[in-house]
């Protein structure tokens, strides 16, 4: 339940950040406005293109949208699934460090949370006092590193990455 509330909180961040950066009409309206379609993978390629998010944050969207995708397609998917497994694999961004052994499941399930939440928290900022574009650069994430014992997050920045 996490994963698909994470991704939709994500699809509607990119999708008003995306809205409030194109000039209003219906087209606008149609694509991005609250009765759109577009699931994550097609927003997060949107919010590329304009400039709102960087290539890792992209890259991090679609794998978040394939995991997700799985969990939702499958009564029976879990984080104990070997294909939910590799798909949280090839997340970018993401590291934990762990004092203690951990099961697989619970690292791709911890994986997938830090960095959907983060992504949230991220966006959320970044886009609060968004205006209509004008070549502003961002400084995308390029890399999150969470300690699971303590909790503490080491973040990386880049600009127009």
């Amino acid at each position: 339940a996490r994963v698909l509330l994470i991704s939709g909180m994500l699809e509607e961040l990119l999708r008003n950040a995306i809205f409030k950066t194109l000039k209003p009409n219906k087209t606008t309206e149609d694509l991005f406005g609250p009765d759109s379609n577009l699931a994550l993978t097609a927003l997060a390629k949107h919010a590329r293109t304009l400039g709102l998010i960087g290539d890792s944050e992209l890259s991090a969207l679609k794998h978040l949208a394939n995991i997700r995708n799985r969990i939702a397609h499958s009564w029976s998917a879990d984080f104990t699934d070997a294909e939910i497994q590799k798909d949280v694999e090839k997340l970018p961004i993401i590291q934990l460090k762990s004092t203690k052994e951990t099961d697989l499941h619970q690292i791709a399930f911890s994986k997938t949370d830090y960095l959907g939440i983060h992504l949230i928290t991220e966006f959320s900022n970044r886009f609060q006092d968004l205006s209509p574009f004008n070549g502003n650069d961002f400084e995308f994430l390029s890399s999150v590193k969470v300690d699971t014992s303590t909790g503490e997050k080491t973040v990386k920045r880049n600009i127009n990455s």
